[in-house]
């Protein structure tokens, strides 16, 4: 999507570093938080294994705030303006293609438990297909893991 939005916006170029920059660091706590997560389950009791978990699980709602909020602001409206609905719908097809599952399979289920009910309903009414399977294969079990980590 962004490459395609630079080729037809030259001022996308002014937010395309910050975000490549904010996908990396996103990647990074994802990463993170699934090893804590992962120790977590092998020592349940442990408070160090907890804390680290619940800080990155925290880290990673800042980051997507403040990342999901400037893509909304000013990202959304030149991706409306610059492509048709059929442009629009080929890339998300190209975009569900590409992927990442290991990551989809952690980052779908935890953005819709975290995020109010309207904006699950809307995110999911507008989701690629793909990523409505992993939500609709992972919410029972992230939904209950959430309620005993957040208890």
């Amino acid at each position: 999507m962004f490459p395609a939005l630079m080729g037809r916006w030259p001022a996308y170029a002014r937010f395309e570093r910050g975000l490549a920059n904010d996908h990396l660091r996103l990647d990074s706590v994802i990463d993170g938080l699934d090893v804590a997560l992962r120790l977590w389950c092998e020592a349940p009791g442990s408070e160090l294994a907890r804390g680290r978990a619940l800080d990155l699980a925290n880290h990673l709602h800042d980051l997507m705030a403040v990342h999901l909020d400037l893509e909304d602001a000013d990202v959304l409206p030149m991706i409306a303006t610059v492509f048709i609905a059929e442009e629009y719908a080929d890339l998300e097809a190209r975009l569900s293609e590409d992927l990442d599952l290991r990551q989809a399979l952690f980052t779908v289920p935890w953005f819709m438990i975290t995020v109010d009910p309207g904006t699950a309903a809307r995110t999911l009414a507008g989701a690629p297909a793909a990523l409505k399977v992993v939500f609709r294969l992972t919410w029972r079990r992230n939904r209950s893991l959430a309620e005993r980590a957040f208890a």
